[in-house]
């Protein structure tokens, strides 16, 4: 992670953010992106840095800044296999986002893209809650030099509030299931039905449904658990 974060320094993506919660809270007044929040503005990047500003915050003992890599302001374009075509402006939707935090933790951005990039990772299958990273993910393989994998995002099952099942909230587990009497069968087809995969949730084997599959198939909207 910290290679990655040199090569962006180098290449002039990243800075060091030492704006309070009070800075960024200013901003609250200007239309929400995708998180809720304003989009982080570019006035609120340095003007200019010294040669060794990285090496300079690393030797602190405690560092006072988090690092934020500085996005283009260009349509970023691509193709989901479920979603289809795709277009977001991240400067305006999120703006820089934080790639390393204050206290030293690396943002899940940064983590996601560095590990695939590493293990050669070209095709990406996920939640439909995460499409909104996509974009951001974009610019950052662009960024180190890497090939973006091809994406596609399944829908997640969520509670009768609209909600993603979770552990913290209480949410139906596999384990449940089982000690229920609920079959490995029963559980597959009903998940293949809220895909889209079969008409009726009749149990099936994960194999049972490689021949006919299609992302053509894969629904959009997020299937209900009562």
């Amino acid at each position: 992670y910290e290679d990655a974060l040199d090569r962006l320094a180098t290449a002039g993506r990243l800075f060091p953010c030492r704006r309070s919660r009070k800075d960024l809270a200013s901003i609250a007044s200007a239309p929400h992106g995708l998180d809720g929040g304003a989009p982080y503005p570019a006035s609120f990047r340095p003007a200019s840095l010294d040669p060794g500003w990285l090496e300079a915050l690393r030797r602190m003992e405690r560092p006072d800044a988090a690092l934020r890599f500085r996005v283009d302001d260009r349509p970023v374009l691509w193709h989901d296999r479920v979603f289809g075509a795709r277009e977001e402006r991240v400067d305006r939707t999120v703006g820089d986002f934080v790639l390393k935090r204050r206290d030293g933790l690396y943002a899940y951005q940064l983590a996601v893209v560095v590990d695939d990039l590493a293990m050669g990772i070209d095709e990406v299958v996920r939640g439909a809650d995460l499409l909104d990273s996509t974009a951001r993910q974009i610019q950052l393989y662009e960024a180190l030099g890497g090939t973006p994998p091809d994406w596609a995002h399944v829908p997640v099952v969520v509670n009768a509030a609209g909600e993603k099942l979770s552990k913290r909230d209480g949410g139906r587990t596999l384990r449940a299931l089982r000690d229920s009497g609920v079959h490995p069968e029963a559980v597959v087809g009903e998940l293949a039905a809220s895909l889209g995969l079969l008409d009726r949730p009749d149990p099936c084997r994960p194999g049972d449904l490689v021949r006919d599959f299609t992302w053509e198939k894969v629904k959009k909207e997020p299937s209900v658990m009562p």
